[in-house]
């Protein structure tokens, strides 16, 4: 009697299954060459030196721009969801840019904390990614 128990997979399963491998092969890179882009364009850029002007040219138009008490300018670029990072590039009162920062990191969620407005928080992260609403638990999720 055979044991049919680990037969080979038909043809359907083969073709579905190298499908998905070359879904995520094209997704990744994708996402290294966005990768690839922000670091080549982040190199091009010299705090000091480079201008807000310089910076739009390499990321474009920023999702929000805050004018920040010192009289800075900061320039805010997600990069979410194809991305893990969050940019805020700020420009000095002189047009010349001061600091470029990736702000989805530990130090920044740890500055997150219970009474913040929610323009607040996005000051600190920069856009979520996907933000879900709980209507019946007054809760809104941000990802």
């Amino acid at each position: 009697m055979r044991d049919r128990s680990f037969s080979a997979p038909s043809r359907g399963l083969m073709a579905k299954s190298h499908t998905g491998t070359a879904l995520a092969a094209t997704v990744l890179l994708c996402l290294t060459t966005l990768m690839g882009c922000d670091s080549k364009k982040i190199s091009e850029l010299e705090e000091g030196v480079s201008t807000e002007a310089d910076v739009r040219k390499r990321f474009g138009e920023p999702a929000a721009v805050y004018n920040e008490s010192n009289g800075d300018v900061t320039l805010e670029y997600p990069r979410q969801p194809a991305g893990h990072v969050n940019y805020m590039i700020s420009i000095g009162p002189d047009g010349k840019m001061s600091a470029l920062r990736q702000v989805l990191k530990l130090a920044s969620f740890k500055r997150v904390t219970p009474g913040l407005e929610r323009s607040q928080v996005r000051r600190l992260l920069g856009r979520p990614a996907k933000v879900q609403s709980f209507a019946l638990k007054e809760e809104e999720v941000w990802d």
